[in-house]
């Protein structure tokens, strides 16, 4: 996939990569979810390109809106002002053929294509937020051992994910084994402050596992997805890699939509450099990762009892499809 935006996009990643290194999410996850002017959260792609544009330009809301989107919300464009970045959108549409099919109808096929659409930061606007937005409920806890959230704990058990404990494993690491559809993980004692809390480090691997927990066919089918042409010339350790950027990329939009800090997996950090490499050479590693965490997370979310995404409904209407970014 060649294409200016995507290219823009796929730098800024890099650029976060090299100036940070294994905490490239973390410095963005504290910005807060970004959001459109009716209020909904961006998914996918777009979360990480409106973070990385909110921090290059100091804007301090987190509200974007197209010119037109403004406009019609009573507002206007400040003068002199530029749109600092695109969100991305799948436009689908059918055709026919020509054809018909064995009824006799006209057939018709589905086509899709990726669309850019030039957005402002409410700051560039006359607009103001509507409301506060609390995106960091939790970074009073730095200190001591990690104790328990109970908004988080309700999201987790909402999902009916079986989370095994060291208590009963013994292993000391945490891990997800699709043979067996558990998570494994150390307990919440043996968790460290580190750049975050201990409790923040606890809940920011927790839901990196949880993200690889969606993979199986009955959830997302990931497994199935990455079975397709793409993936064919694949070395295992690309796989891996592949997985990993997944799982960090879904902690993170987790962690923002529950307002705790991200603290990133030891066992991710060694791909970094893959992750880099591949994403130089080949955009679409980035893109279909970012669609495929995106795909993890709105699943999670349709497991809560009020989901914070009110656009989406079934996931499995699409879980075949690699679906709008």
């Amino acid at each position: 996939m060649s294409n200016k935006h995507i290219d823009s996009i796929c730098d800024n990643m890099l650029a976060q990569i090299s100036k940070h290194g294994k905490n490239w999410l973390k410095m963005w996850v504290g910005l807060g979810m970004p959001r459109r002017l009716c209020g909904e959260y961006y998914q996918g792609v777009n979360v990480f390109n409106l973070w990385a544009t909110k921090d290059q330009h100091k804007f301090k809301s987190d509200t974007w809106g197209t010119f037109n989107q403004i406009r019609d919300a009573g507002g206007s464009v400040l003068a002199g002002q530029k749109s600092p970045t695109v969100s991305v959108f799948w436009k689908i549409s059918d055709y026919k053929t020509g054809r018909k099919t064995t009824d006799g109808d006209d057939e018709t096929k589905t086509s899709r294509y990726l669309r850019f659409s030039p957005i402002f930061n409410l700051d560039q606007t006359t607009l103001k937020d509507n409301e506060t937005y609390n995106h960091n409920l939790h970074t009073q806890m730095k200190m001591g051992s990690a104790h328990c959230i109970p908004e988080v704990e309700d999201y987790v058990k909402a999902t009916g994910a079986d989370i095994r404990y060291d208590d009963d494993l013994g292993l000391g690491k945490c891990y997800y084994v699709p043979s067996q559809d558990y998570i494994g993980m150390v307990n919440r004692e043996c968790f460290v402050k580190t750049d975050v809390s201990a409790t923040e480090n606890y809940y920011s691997v927790l839901l990196h596992e949880l993200t690889h927990w969606t993979s199986p066919e009955k959830r997302t089918d990931r497994d199935g997805y990455k079975k397709g042409k793409y993936f064919e010339n694949f070395e295992s350790k690309e796989m891996y890699a592949f997985e990993e950027l997944v799982a960090e990329l879904g902690s993170a939009i987790q962690s923002g939509l529950l307002g705790i800090s991200m603290e990133p997996a030891k066992h991710s950090a060694i791909y970094l450099t893959l992750w880099a490499d591949r994403i130089k050479k080949d955009k679409d590693f980035l893109m279909k990762s970012a669609t495929c965490a995106k795909n993890a997370v709105l699943f999670i979310d349709s497991l809560q009892k009020e989901p914070k995404f009110k656009s989406y409904k079934k996931l499995a209407v699409e879980k075949k499809k690699d679906v709008a970014a």
